[in-house]
């Protein structure tokens, strides 16, 4: 009789192995942060971050700014009807397709791929000071 026990009861015992090892693994992940926390350089990195977190929300904030009108309706509108745009695309009657600011559109979008080079030129040299 115990071997039988033994026997069917190996599905359950295995499975409430991988779920108490899987939530070990959760809370192993979880105190990283904290043991992080004691080395200096991850103090140093972790008190520049607030700065760096302004400084990317001015950068947005700004771009938003500049390239938003060039939306029009998708901007300034409080409610967007999305099916009534989209068909309005595909016909070419409106949207970005006819505006007069495509050609402005498509130059900010450019200038999107170069700030994200420039973030990652920043970062790479920030990674280089730290070393």
């Amino acid at each position: 009789p115990p071997l039988r026990f033994f026997f069917f009861a190996m599905p359950l015992f295995s499975y409430m192995s991988i779920m108490w090892a899987e939530a070990g693994m959760v809370d192993l992940k979880d105190l990283r942060p904290y043991v992080m926390r004691l080395f200096p350089s991850s103090r140093r990195r972790l008190a520049a971050l607030p700065a760096t977190r302004k400084k990317l929300q001015h950068d947005l904030r700004s771009f938003i700014k500049r390239v938003g009108p060039l939306f029009g309706q998708l901007y300034y509108g409080k409610e967007v009807n999305w099916s009534l745009f989209q068909e309005m695309s595909r016909k070419g009657e409106g949207g970005l397709t006819d505006s007069p600011s495509r050609a402005s559109f498509l130059s900010a979008a450019s200038s999107v791929e170069s700030l994200s080079g420039i973030a990652e030129d920043e970062r790479s040299e920030e990674l280089k000071k730290e070393e």
